[in-house]
Protein backbone atom coordinates (compact mmCIF):
# COMPACT_ATOMS: atom_id res chain seq x y z
CA UNK A 1 0.00 0.00 0.00
CA UNK A 2 1.41 3.16 -1.05
CA UNK A 3 1.11 6.05 1.66
CA UNK A 4 -0.66 9.70 -0.08
CA UNK A 5 -1.50 11.35 2.88
CA UNK A 6 -5.48 11.78 2.13
CA UNK A 7 -6.26 8.91 5.46
CA UNK A 8 -5.08 6.05 6.73
CA UNK A 9 -7.10 2.35 6.52
CA UNK A 10 -6.77 2.75 10.67
CA UNK A 11 -9.49 5.91 10.88
CA UNK A 12 -10.39 7.64 7.36
CA UNK A 13 -10.68 11.70 7.69
CA UNK A 14 -10.41 12.47 11.20
CA UNK A 15 -6.46 12.93 11.84
CA UNK A 16 -6.84 10.49 15.32
CA UNK A 17 -7.66 7.38 13.12
CA UNK A 18 -11.12 7.85 14.47
CA UNK A 19 -14.14 8.92 12.23
CA UNK A 20 -16.43 12.20 12.49
CA UNK A 21 -19.37 10.06 11.86
CA UNK A 22 -20.94 13.25 10.33
CA UNK A 23 -24.45 13.50 10.74
CA UNK A 24 -24.71 10.95 13.12
CA UNK A 25 -25.46 10.55 16.71
CA UNK A 26 -23.30 8.51 18.83
CA UNK A 27 -24.19 5.37 20.12
CA UNK A 28 -23.26 3.15 22.88
CA UNK A 29 -20.32 1.57 22.35
CA UNK A 30 -19.02 4.23 19.34
CA UNK A 31 -15.53 4.75 20.09
CA UNK A 32 -15.04 8.53 19.45
CA UNK A 33 -12.43 11.41 19.06
CA UNK A 34 -11.13 12.78 22.45
CA UNK A 35 -12.26 16.04 21.64
CA UNK A 36 -16.18 15.12 21.41
CA UNK A 37 -18.16 16.36 23.93
CA UNK A 38 -19.46 13.16 25.25
CA UNK A 39 -15.32 12.36 26.51
CA UNK A 40 -15.32 15.76 27.30
CA UNK A 41 -18.40 15.34 29.95
CA UNK A 42 -17.47 11.95 30.66
CA UNK A 43 -13.63 11.49 31.50
CA UNK A 44 -13.59 14.96 33.43
CA UNK A 45 -9.71 15.44 33.80
CA UNK A 46 -8.17 12.44 32.08
CA UNK A 47 -6.05 12.94 29.01
CA UNK A 48 -6.24 9.88 26.86
CA UNK A 49 -2.76 8.70 25.59
CA UNK A 50 -3.60 9.41 21.65
CA UNK A 51 -5.45 13.18 22.60
CA UNK A 52 -4.25 15.29 19.79
CA UNK A 53 -6.23 18.07 20.16
CA UNK A 54 -3.50 20.40 21.87
CA UNK A 55 -0.07 20.77 21.76
CA UNK A 56 0.20 20.79 25.38
CA UNK A 57 -0.63 16.94 25.85
CA UNK A 58 3.10 16.08 23.96
CA UNK A 59 4.13 14.53 26.96
CA UNK A 60 1.24 12.08 27.31
CA UNK A 61 2.81 10.28 23.90
CA UNK A 62 5.07 7.88 25.45
CA UNK A 63 5.79 6.33 22.01
CA UNK A 64 5.58 9.60 20.35
CA UNK A 65 9.10 11.61 21.03
CA UNK A 66 7.39 14.12 18.39
CA UNK A 67 3.23 14.94 18.22
CA UNK A 68 2.15 15.16 15.40
CA UNK A 69 0.97 18.70 13.97
CA UNK A 70 -1.91 18.26 11.06
CA UNK A 71 -4.22 16.07 10.04
CA UNK A 72 -1.56 15.15 7.41
CA UNK A 73 1.00 14.13 9.74
CA UNK A 74 -1.89 12.05 11.97
CA UNK A 75 -2.64 9.88 8.90
CA UNK A 76 0.57 9.47 8.03
CA UNK A 77 1.35 8.34 11.84
CA UNK A 78 -1.65 6.02 11.89
CA UNK A 79 -0.84 4.14 8.62
CA UNK A 80 2.62 3.92 9.95
CA UNK A 81 0.99 1.76 12.90
CA UNK A 82 -1.07 0.39 10.43
CA UNK A 83 1.50 -1.17 8.54
CA UNK A 84 3.56 -2.27 11.68
CA UNK A 85 0.21 -3.98 13.01
CA UNK A 86 -0.46 -5.69 10.03
CA UNK A 87 3.93 -7.04 10.40
CA UNK A 88 3.11 -8.07 13.92
CA UNK A 89 0.20 -9.99 13.23
CA UNK A 90 2.07 -12.23 10.23
CA UNK A 91 5.40 -11.98 11.39
CA UNK A 92 5.94 -10.71 14.96
CA UNK A 93 7.94 -8.41 16.50
CA UNK A 94 11.33 -9.12 15.13
CA UNK A 95 10.25 -8.49 11.41
CA UNK A 96 8.59 -5.39 12.74
CA UNK A 97 10.90 -2.36 11.76
CA UNK A 98 10.33 1.61 11.20
CA UNK A 99 12.64 0.38 7.57
CA UNK A 100 9.70 -2.62 6.68
CA UNK A 101 6.93 -0.44 7.16
CA UNK A 102 8.32 2.74 5.51
CA UNK A 103 8.89 0.52 2.49
CA UNK A 104 5.69 -1.29 2.67
CA UNK A 105 4.33 2.65 2.49
CA UNK A 106 6.73 3.72 -0.09
CA UNK A 107 8.23 6.62 2.43
CA UNK A 108 11.22 7.67 3.68
CA UNK A 109 12.60 5.72 6.94
CA UNK A 110 13.27 9.35 8.20
CA UNK A 111 10.29 10.56 7.79
CA UNK A 112 9.14 7.57 9.93
CA UNK A 113 11.75 8.26 12.35
CA UNK A 114 10.14 12.17 13.12
CA UNK A 115 7.70 10.34 15.14
CA UNK A 116 9.06 7.20 16.47
CA UNK A 117 12.72 6.90 17.35
CA UNK A 118 13.31 3.21 17.15
CA UNK A 119 11.89 -0.34 16.40
CA UNK A 120 10.77 -0.80 20.12
CA UNK A 121 9.24 2.59 20.15
CA UNK A 122 7.16 1.81 17.25
CA UNK A 123 5.83 -1.65 18.43
CA UNK A 124 5.31 0.49 22.04
CA UNK A 125 2.97 3.06 19.95
CA UNK A 126 0.90 -0.21 18.20
CA UNK A 127 0.00 -1.27 22.12
CA UNK A 128 -0.74 2.67 23.06
CA UNK A 129 -3.17 3.41 20.26
CA UNK A 130 -5.19 0.13 21.23
CA UNK A 131 -5.03 0.93 24.87
CA UNK A 132 -6.54 4.22 24.34
CA UNK A 133 -8.99 3.39 22.19
CA UNK A 134 -9.72 0.56 24.90
CA UNK A 135 -9.87 3.68 26.94
CA UNK A 136 -12.36 5.81 24.65
CA UNK A 137 -14.65 2.26 24.78
CA UNK A 138 -14.92 2.48 28.43
CA UNK A 139 -15.51 6.19 28.39
CA UNK A 140 -18.74 5.77 26.12
CA UNK A 141 -19.97 2.71 28.19
CA UNK A 142 -19.67 3.51 31.84
CA UNK A 143 -18.95 7.21 31.22
CA UNK A 144 -22.29 8.19 33.19
CA UNK A 145 -24.18 5.77 34.54
CA UNK A 146 -27.34 6.40 36.53
CA UNK A 147 -27.92 2.85 38.02
CA UNK A 148 -26.28 0.50 39.73
CA UNK A 149 -27.77 -2.14 36.44
CA UNK A 150 -26.09 0.70 33.82
CA UNK A 151 -22.74 0.95 35.35
CA UNK A 152 -22.31 -3.25 35.49
CA UNK A 153 -23.60 -3.58 32.20
CA UNK A 154 -21.25 -1.12 31.24
CA UNK A 155 -18.45 -2.68 32.23
CA UNK A 156 -19.18 -5.82 30.65
CA UNK A 157 -20.18 -4.61 27.38
CA UNK A 158 -16.28 -3.13 27.81
CA UNK A 159 -14.86 -6.30 28.89
CA UNK A 160 -16.36 -8.03 25.79
CA UNK A 161 -15.26 -4.55 23.52
CA UNK A 162 -12.00 -5.18 24.65
CA UNK A 163 -12.10 -9.17 24.23
CA UNK A 164 -13.05 -9.19 20.88
CA UNK A 165 -10.38 -6.47 20.18
CA UNK A 166 -7.66 -9.27 21.22
CA UNK A 167 -9.30 -11.81 19.59
CA UNK A 168 -9.71 -10.08 15.93
CA UNK A 169 -6.58 -7.59 16.12
CA UNK A 170 -3.47 -10.12 16.47
CA UNK A 171 -1.24 -7.30 15.76
CA UNK A 172 -2.32 -5.31 18.64
CA UNK A 173 -2.31 -8.14 21.06
CA UNK A 174 1.51 -9.05 19.86
CA UNK A 175 2.59 -5.42 21.22
CA UNK A 176 0.70 -5.69 24.12
CA UNK A 177 2.82 -8.80 24.69
CA UNK A 178 6.10 -6.97 23.31
CA UNK A 179 4.93 -3.88 25.96
CA UNK A 180 4.49 -6.33 28.91
CA UNK A 181 7.89 -8.11 28.13
CA UNK A 182 9.46 -5.14 28.45
CA UNK A 183 11.16 -3.88 31.73
CA UNK A 184 10.05 -0.17 30.28
CA UNK A 185 7.62 0.20 27.92
CA UNK A 186 5.27 -1.92 30.03
CA UNK A 187 4.92 0.87 32.43
CA UNK A 188 2.42 2.32 29.40
CA UNK A 189 0.11 -0.97 30.67
CA UNK A 190 0.40 0.07 34.13
CA UNK A 191 -0.74 3.78 33.52
CA UNK A 192 -3.25 2.81 31.42
CA UNK A 193 -5.22 0.35 34.18
CA UNK A 194 -4.66 3.26 36.98
CA UNK A 195 -6.53 5.90 34.31
CA UNK A 196 -9.06 2.81 33.29
CA UNK A 197 -9.96 2.19 37.37
CA UNK A 198 -9.95 5.66 37.98
CA UNK A 199 -12.99 6.05 35.45
CA UNK A 200 -14.45 3.06 37.13
CA UNK A 201 -13.89 5.00 40.37
CA UNK A 202 -15.89 8.44 39.04
CA UNK A 203 -18.53 5.87 37.32
CA UNK A 204 -19.43 3.84 41.25
CA UNK A 205 -19.52 7.62 42.95
CA UNK A 206 -22.17 8.55 40.87
CA UNK A 207 -24.71 5.55 40.92
CA UNK A 208 -24.25 6.43 44.79
CA UNK A 209 -21.34 4.00 46.27
CA UNK A 210 -19.28 6.21 48.23
CA UNK A 211 -17.04 3.23 50.06
CA UNK A 212 -13.32 3.50 49.94
CA UNK A 213 -13.04 0.98 46.84
CA UNK A 214 -9.71 2.73 45.05
CA UNK A 215 -7.58 -0.36 45.65
CA UNK A 216 -10.18 -3.35 45.18
CA UNK A 217 -10.79 -1.44 41.72
CA UNK A 218 -7.40 -1.01 40.78
CA UNK A 219 -7.07 -4.98 41.05
CA UNK A 220 -10.54 -5.47 39.00
CA UNK A 221 -9.48 -3.37 36.74
CA UNK A 222 -5.95 -5.07 36.20
CA UNK A 223 -7.71 -8.93 36.24
CA UNK A 224 -10.01 -8.05 33.64
CA UNK A 225 -6.90 -6.84 31.35
CA UNK A 226 -5.38 -10.25 32.17
CA UNK A 227 -9.26 -12.16 31.61
CA UNK A 228 -9.25 -10.45 28.29
CA UNK A 229 -6.09 -11.90 27.03
CA UNK A 230 -6.29 -15.82 28.58
CA UNK A 231 -9.71 -15.51 27.00
CA UNK A 232 -8.41 -14.76 23.76
CA UNK A 233 -6.59 -17.67 24.06
CA UNK A 234 -9.04 -20.41 24.45
CA UNK A 235 -12.07 -21.53 22.29
CA UNK A 236 -15.24 -19.74 22.34
CA UNK A 237 -17.03 -21.80 24.74
CA UNK A 238 -14.64 -21.64 27.32
CA UNK A 239 -14.03 -18.00 26.94
CA UNK A 240 -17.82 -17.02 27.44
CA UNK A 241 -17.53 -18.93 30.39
CA UNK A 242 -14.27 -17.00 31.91
CA UNK A 243 -16.18 -13.80 31.03
CA UNK A 244 -19.19 -14.56 32.90
CA UNK A 245 -17.43 -15.80 35.82
CA UNK A 246 -16.00 -12.25 36.14
CA UNK A 247 -18.80 -10.50 35.69
CA UNK A 248 -20.76 -12.21 38.61
CA UNK A 249 -16.93 -11.70 40.82
CA UNK A 250 -18.09 -8.00 39.57
CA UNK A 251 -21.59 -7.88 40.66
CA UNK A 252 -20.38 -9.16 43.76
CA UNK A 253 -17.88 -6.88 44.62
CA UNK A 254 -20.28 -3.73 43.70
CA UNK A 255 -22.85 -5.07 45.84
CA UNK A 256 -20.68 -5.76 48.72
CA UNK A 257 -19.51 -2.05 47.88
CA UNK A 258 -23.02 -0.67 48.31
CA UNK A 259 -23.30 -2.24 51.47
CA UNK A 260 -20.92 -0.98 52.83
CA UNK A 261 -21.25 2.16 51.58
CA UNK A 262 -25.02 2.22 53.37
Amino acid sequence: MKFSGDGAQHGGAHPGGYSDGAGESPRRGDVLPADDVLFDEHLGDLVPLWDHSSATHASSYTCLHRPPETEECWSLVNAVLDEAAALLAADGPAATSIDAVAGRLGVDPNKVRNYVEDDRMLIGAVAERGLDENHRSLGTFIGAPETFEELAAGLSDTLRSFLGRLQFDPGFRQALAFIDADPHLGAINLADTRRNAHLFAKAIKRVGIDADVERPIFLLTHLSGSLASLAARVDEPEASELVEQYEKMVLLFLASASFSAQ
